[in-house]
Parts: structure tokens; sequence; C-alpha cells
């Protein structure tokens, strides 16, 4: 069955926007206290285990990687299918 096509939600886009704007700015206090920090992060994420994965990966890349965001559109209007890349400098 396919996604329905609509609209993504503004605090979709909002939470999904602070992600990528942490990981490029290599802004680490941030992505570790994400619930905290990041707009909507409790809705966007009601629990951490799809979610966490992605500051570990950034992490293992050292110090300020690369970033590449693949956008995979947006499922539903509520979920956002965003990929990262990260390569290390």
């Amino acid at each position: 069955m396919q996604p329905a096509e609509t609209e993504p939600q503004p605090y979709v886009r909002d939470f999904a926007a602070w992600v990528e704007g942490a990981l490029r700015n290599d802004d680490r206090a941030a992505l570790t206290r994400w619930k905290e920090t990041a707009p909507h992060a409790v809705r966007a994420h009601p629990t951490d285990e799809h979610f966490l994965p992605l500051p570990f990966a950034f992490g293992a890349a050292g110090p300020k990687p690369r970033v590449e965001r693949l956008d995979l559109g947006v499922d539903s209007g509520v979920l956002a299918m965003d990929a990262y890349a990260f390569w290390p400098r």
C-alpha cells in the first residue's frame, strides 16, 4: 500500500530543519539534548529508538564531518524519511 499524498505537517518540517541545522553546524550539545532543544521533538519522536542512531552515526564520523542529507520525502504528512550520510574531513 502506498502512503497517502499529503503536505508535510508544519511540525515535521520544523523538526527536520532543526536536525539538519544541528548537524551542519556540528552542534553536538543540541543533538545530545534534542528533546529539550528541538522544536516539536517529542511529537516528532515520541520514543527515542528511531532518532538515537542519528547522533551516534554523526559522532562516529569524527569532528566536523561533511553532512549530506538525502530527502526521501514525508509519508502521510507526518513521517519524514530523511536520511543522512557523514564523511570525515
